[in-house]
This record gives C-alpha cells, structure tokens and sequence, in this order.
C-alpha cells in the first residue's frame, strides 16, 4: 500500500479485501470438498508454497530503502514500477531523490531517522497507537466471531461459511463508494455502529423458539464492542487522500488542515 498514490490506496485496500473474502470461500469450498482434514491441509499448503516466490519477485521498501540510505537501490525500483506501468519518471524526482548523497559526513551525522523510542515518547502518537490497537483487536474479534458462528445459518456448515464471507464483497464495494464521499473516518463509525446494532437485533428476531442467554451473550459482546469502537472511531484523524508520513511530526499533524500545519524545515523540534 506505500507505494500506491493516496487517492489511489481506498481502491488498491479494496481489491486486497477483495481478494481475501474470495480466498476464504475457496477455503470453504476446499473443506467441503475434501475428504478428511488431512486432505485438506495438504490442498490450501500448496499456496503457501507458492508464495515463497514473492521473495525473489517482489521489490524491497522503497521507504525502508529512503530510510537506510539506499536510495540508488530506491531509486532503480521506481524506474521499473514506471516501465511496467508505462509511465515516464519525471528526472527532477530522480534527482531529488539522489540529493541525500551530496551531503558531506557533518550533514550526514546531524540527519537521523525517528526511532520507535520517540514514537513512544510522544504523547498524541502514544495514544493513537493505543487507539488502533484497541480498534483492531475489537474489529477482528467482530469479524472472526461473526465468521464462526455464521456457519449456524443453515444445516450446511461449509455452505453458511462460503455465503457468509462472498457477502462481504458487494459490503466492500459499497463502502468503497461511500467512502469516497464522506470519509473513513465516518465510514468506520457507521460500519462499527451498524454491526454493533445488528450484532444485538439478530438476538431479538423471532425464529419459532426464544434464543437462551448461552446463544445471545456472544452476539451481545460483538455488539457491545463494536458500538464501543465505533464511537472511539470519530476521534481519529481523517486520512482520506492524505499522504503517508514520513517523520514524527507529520504523524502527529497528520488529517490536520495543510496550510496551518506545513511541515517547516527550520520548525522547532517536536515537544512530547
């Protein structure tokens, strides 16, 4: 995803969940075909095997290169993301990305990068990173929990499991539309506070018999949590067509209006 462009990223994370939902059908359809888990198993490892080629074929960080100063080795990555996507880098980007090694041995010792340490030493990004910790654990304990118990949909485990998981397709080009217009950062407090919703209704639908305690306490915890993430959600920055930051100081100002926040290069250092 660093390598997309930021308008281009919403689109690039929706092929990739995209992607993922198919996969886990193929799993499901994989289980429901095969005649022992042992059968099974050797099926979905021969992916597994095949993605040891991504280590010879997919390029190195360009940000993680930039980072430890191998910016020929950047920058001849980004000539052949150009020639195969038939573009032209412009040589002024090339240039600019080679001026770090014009700098004589004082420079160089003064430039450093931001360690982790100082990420945890400022404040806003402490609790941010907290933040989206938080978020993400709620977010898959939703997701995963929704998933297994989908496959009491229907007497067919394997068949509740494949529809359970192509629906979020047409879900992701949705949100892909909306998101579009009014943000992530709503989209991900109406997508936790619908599910949250949903998660407490489904408990409250009349199937010819009442669903006991043991059967609605778990739909209850997805609920609860994910209302409570879900608000949390409306205190993140809004990233929608937002560059990725590089230092310390553009992840703090990061969603923040660009001309009151412009990053200066004789600013002060950053107060935690």
């Amino acid at each position: 995803m660093e390598i997309v462009g930021s308008r281009e990223r919403n689109i690039g994370n929706i092929i990739v969940c995209c992607i993922y939902a198919l996969g886990q059908a193929i799993l499901g359809l994989t289980a429901w075909l095969s005649p022992s888990w042992r059968v099974m198993l050797r099926i979905l490892y021969i992916p597994g095997i095949v993605s040891l080629i991504f280590f010879w074929t997919v390029p190195e960080s360009v940000r993680w290169l930039l980072s430890v100063n191998k910016r020929e080795e950047a920058r001849n990555i980004i000539i052949k993301i150009g020639k195969t996507n038939g573009k032209q880098i412009p040589r002024d980007t090339l240039n600019k990305l080679m001026l770090m090694e014009d700098v004589d041995e004082h420079e160089a010792d003064v430039i450093k990068t931001d360690s982790f340490l100082e990420l945890i030493k400022c404040r806003v990004l402490l609790l941010r990173t907290l933040h989206c910790s938080f978020t993400w654990i709620c977010s898959a304990f939703v997701y995963y929990g929704l998933t297994i118990h989908s496959v009491s949909i229907s007497d067919n485990i394997y068949l509740s499991f494949i529809f359970a998981v192509v629906i979020e397709i047409p879900g992701y080009l949705i949100y892909y539309l909306a998101n579009e217009r009014i943000g992530r950062r709503i989209m991900l407090f109406l997508s936790l506070i619908s599910s949250g919703i949903f998660c407490v209704a489904v408990g409250f639908i009349p199937t010819g018999r009442w669903l006991g305690c043991p059967k609605m306490l778990p739909l209850l915890m997805f609920g609860v949590i994910a209302c409570a993430a879900g608000s949390l959600s409306l205190f993140f920055p809004e990233t929608l067509n937002v560059a990725l930051p590089d230092t310390v100081e553009e992840a703090v100002n990061i969603g923040k209006s660009s001309k009151r926040y412009k990053y200066e290069e004789n600013s002060e250092p950053l107060k935690t």
